[in-house]
Parts: structure tokens; C-alpha cells; sequence
């Protein structure tokens, strides 16, 4: 091998794609892993997270959504079409899950988000996927995987996100961020995977049509999950062995000593 440089004597060494994805993740916050989902399977994606907002949105109203700041967001479509569990089973997601939490994560939270022309949406503030946590950790907490439904372009605002701030507690200047702020483009198919700590935001869309993306985040089973996953998976029929721990039914709050002893057998196997 060339020598790149002199005086180091210990260097990381990438034999694949995905060691390098590791390694971007690891050291600035984010890495973008090409064409995940193919082409031909992401017009069903949209279309199926479009009809389950449509409902979302009947249900509560869309001046509600509005009031409390939650409009444009599908909110857990696993519930609502079990193709979405298929989904948070991806495989390059559980392998980089794996890689970072270890053999025992869950998911927390399978959200969409249309961010529609010249509209602020509300991920447009600066935030970190696990909020109000001003803290650093050797080790990641959560991932994320963001699925780009529609190519993420500087036109429509991609993501924008401020590179190793996985590793600030606290939120930089304003000053620091305007010079070091990164908007990721990627395109439709394409997923940018993260640290769950780092800092981004959802880019402003200046283009004329929506920009569609939907996201998942693995985490550490000590930490809440969004929704009640092993409930919805299990009425879905689609709780077997593999989507269990992922559920997180093993990792919940038991009512009593019974429910606990049960999770115990459940999770043996008994």
C-alpha cells in the first residue's frame, strides 16, 4: 500500500462500500448509502404514504395538524399497510444498526415527510432526532436511515446538516453554523444514514413540486420508543420471531410481575 502519511503508525482501512458508510457515519455524523430502493418501487411508496396522510389527516383535521405543528407528517404507516414493516426491515438498515448498537436495538419511530413548495415545514428547525439530549456518548445511541422518495436537490433543500456535531453537546453559533452547514443531496432511491445526535435540519423547498422522504430510527432498547410497536405488529400478524425484539416487546414496560415473567417466556422462547 502507498504510504499517505508518516508518523501515524495506526490506520483504518475500508475494503468495501459499506465499511466505508461505517466510516462516515463514525467519524463526520452522516454517510449516503446509493440506490437502496429501486426506481420501480418508490411511485408505490409515495403513493401509499400520500393515501395513509389523507386519512391521518381526517381523523384529527387538518386545522389541528396545523395548531399543533404536525402537518405533512405520516405518522407511523406500519400501521396502516404492513408493506412498511417489510420496509424497517431492510437489510443494509439492520446491518449498520447492528454495526453501531450492537445484536439488541428496536425501532423507535417510521415517520414520512412531504415537504411541500416554498413552505416552511416543521423539520426545518435545527434539532437532533433524540431532542433535548446536550450530552455526547462514545458510542451511538440511534440511527437513522432517511429514505430519499424524491431526488434531494439544492433546489427543493435535500437536508441540511452540520457535520460531526454527533459529537458537540451543545448547539454551535449561529456564526459556525452558516460556515460549516451542509445541504446532502441524494437521489430518489438513495438513503442518508446518521447518527441519531447530529445536527440537521430539513432544507427549505424552493422547487415547484413536493419533496417526499421517509425516515426510520434504531434504537438502543432503553429508550422509549414513538409508538407501540410490538401492539401494532402483533395485530398485523406480522410479530414472528425476527420483527419480535425489533418491536421492542421484549424492552416494554411490564403492567406486574405476571406481565413480566410473561415477557421473560415469551422472549425464551416458551
Amino acid at each position: 500500500m502507498t504510504n499517505l502519511s508518516y508518523g501515524l503508525t495506526e490506520a483504518s482501512e475500508c475494503s468495501s462500500d459499506l465499511d466505508i458508510y461505517l466510516e462516515e457515519i463514525s467519524l463526520q455524523g452522516y454517510t449516503v448509502i446509493k440506490s437502496v430502493f429501486s426506481i420501480q418501487k418508490l411511485p408505490v411508496i409515495r403513493e401509499k404514504i400520500y393515501t395513509i396522510y389523507r386519512q391521518q389527516e381526517l381523523k384529527i383535521g387538518r386545522e389541528a395538524l396545523m395548531k399543533i405543528g404536525d402537518e405533512n407528517i405520516c405518522r407511523c404507516p406500519m400501521a396502516y399497510d404492513r408493506d412498511f414493516v417489510e420496509y424497517a426491515t431492510n437489510n443494509i438498515f439492520m446491518t449498520i444498526s447492528e454495526y453501531f448498537l450492537g445484536n439488541y436495538f428496536i425501532l423507535s419511530v417510521q415517520n414520512a415527510n412531504i415537504s411541500k413548495p416554498n413552505l416552511k415545514h416543521v423539520q426545518a428547525a435545527w434539532h437532533r432526532d433524540l431532542p433535548y439530549q446536550n450530552f455526547t456518548t462514545s458510542k451511538p445511541l440511534a440511527i437513522n436511515f432517511l429514505v430519499a422518495i424524491d431526488d434531494f436537490t439544492v433546489d427543493n433543500g435535500g437536508v441540511v446538516v452540520l457535520p460531526f456535531s454527533h459529537k458537540m453537546e451543545a448547539m454551535p453559533s449561529k456564526e459556525y453554523i452558516e460556515r460549516h452547514a451542509k445541504i446532502i443531496t441524494a437521489k430518489a432511491g438513495d438513503v442518508i444514514s446518521f447518527d441519531s445526535m447530529l445536527i440537521h435540519r430539513a432544507g427549505v423547498n424552493r422547487s415547484a413540486s413536493d419533496r417526499c422522504s421517509f425516515n426510520h430510527m434504531y434504537t438502543r432498547p432503553f429508550i422509549k420508543q414513538q409508538y407501540d410497536y410490538a401492539r401494532l405488529m402483533k395485530e398485523m400478524g406480522t410479530l414472528d420471531q425476527s420483527a419480535y425484539q425489533l418491536s421492542g416487546a421484549s424492552s416494554r414496560t411490564a403492567h406486574d410481575d405476571v406481565d413480566w415473567r410473561e415477557v421473560r417466556k415469551e422472549k425464551m422462547g416458551l
